[in-house]
């Protein structure tokens, strides 16, 4: 740009400081965008941009402008679940409330870019998921984080179970929810139901081997594992309780009566001994 000024004072540069990063400024003085804003960004909504004019003359005179740069939301952000998103139920348990799904969203709520969220399961699910889990709407009165005002009909969804599960077919199951808010934006979203173990088989007999190999010098008493037995139940292992089968107890061996281990065999051998039998 230029205007009346002696010694080359008539040609005006221009230059931008702050605004993000985002902003440019032309030949005439013409303010531009130069690339995508996101409003979701961290102080994203609103900046400030100093813009710069200095001619050419000697001494150079500047004029600065301040341009206040808000960004308008768009609803370009779908909703996403709040914790818990793990929830636990124990095997065999009848249908069972496991609790509610809430969501957030990161657009304006006042433009409808938000509340009230809508939740279904995803049809994507396999057949023993959809089979298994069902939501029921809910709604009321929850306190929204940023604002701090009450906010009516925020939404909701109750997570239960419709039949009994079996831990030693399925430990857990990954349910995907499609969330969607008041604008139609939907995401999907895995919610996970941890069953618990109940003692509930019986235990058979079973084997395994153990191989020991003593270096010289090494140590004589060695742990060599935990008594195995064929049981589909995992988490039982305070309800048992390990003794050999025959007495008295043999003289290479001893076992932890409370948890099974270690079993010790406490002298060098020169031969393969094997254990004796053992009961739980």
């Amino acid at each position: 740009m230029r205007y009346e000024r002696g010694g080359g004072g008539g040609v005006v540069d221009y230059r931008v400081e702050g605004g993000w990063g985002a902003l440019g400024v032309d030949e005439g003085g013409g303010v531009r965008l130069l690339r995508p804003l996101d409003r979701e960004a961290p102080d994203g909504a609103r900046t400030e941009a100093l813009i710069l004019a200095v001619d050419r003359g000697t001494p150079s005179l500047t004029s600065t402008a301040t341009l206040t740069l808000s960004v308008l939301d768009v609803n370009d952000c779908a909703p996403t679940l709040l914790p818990p998103t793990v929830f636990h139920v124990p095997e065999g348990a009848p249908a069972t409330f496991l609790g509610i799904l809430r969501a957030t969203d990161r657009d304006v709520w006042s433009l409808g870019h938000g509340p009230p969220f809508s939740f279904s399961l995803d049809l994507a699910n396999p057949p023993h998921v959809m089979e298994s889990v069902e939501l029921h709407r809910e709604s009321g009165v929850e306190e929204e984080e940023q604002e701090e005002k009450a906010v009516t009909g925020r939404g909701g969804a109750s997570l239960w179970t419709v039949r009994p599960l079996d831990r030693e077919r399925q430990r857990r199951l990954e349910v995907r929810v499609v969330v969607s808010d008041a604008g139609g934006r939907a995401a999907s979203h895995v919610v996970v139901v941890v069953v618990g173990d109940v003692n509930d088989h019986p235990m058979a007999p079973a084997t395994k081997t153990v191989y020991w190999w003593r270096t010289q010098g090494g140590r004589s008493e060695v742990a060599l594992g935990r008594v195995h037995v064929a049981d589909p139940d995992d988490c039982d292992l305070a309800d048992k309780t390990f003794r050999w089968a025959s007495l008295p107890p043999p003289a290479l061996f001893s076992l932890n009566p409370k948890h099974g281990r270690p079993l010790r065999f406490p002298a060098p051998a020169a031969r393969q001994v094997r254990a004796p039998p053992l009961r739980q």
